[in-house]
């Protein structure tokens, strides 16, 4: 019989490898599509980019892409570093650093979309 705290930690385990998964699947599904479109219709001018590049259903698809490339980062960076840094103070500094770096990006990528866009 397993203790309980090893059933939680199995099951969030198991979200996390599913979570993981499905981001790579619409990162790979986004950078496709993006690939395909460009290629079939070719954009012609500046304008044209950016009004494509901001359209709503982009903008929409954009910010899905990028909280999928956080969250894939962030599960295996995370995995990685409990898996092979013991010591809880440095585990807790680098894990802190990388939240840090993943919110300046993440307000990097908004200011660039949302309010230049």
């Amino acid at each position: 019989m397993m203790k309980p705290e090893y059933r939680s930690s199995l099951r969030r385990g198991l979200g996390e490898w599913l979570l993981q998964r499905l981001s790579s699947l619409y990162i790979g599904g986004f950078a496709l599509f993006v690939g395909v479109k460009l290629y079939l219709q070719p954009m012609q001018s500046y304008e044209a980019w950016t009004g494509w590049a901001t359209s709503t259903g982009m903008g929409i698809a954009f910010a899905i892409f990028w909280f999928s490339i956080i969250i894939h980062a962030w599960i295996g960076l995370r995995s990685v570093i409990m898996d092979y840094i013991k010591p809880f103070g440095l585990r807790f500094i680098i894990l802190s650093v990388l939240v840090l770096m993943f919110s300046a990006l993440t307000l990097w990528t908004m200011d660039i979309f949302l309010l230049r866009g």
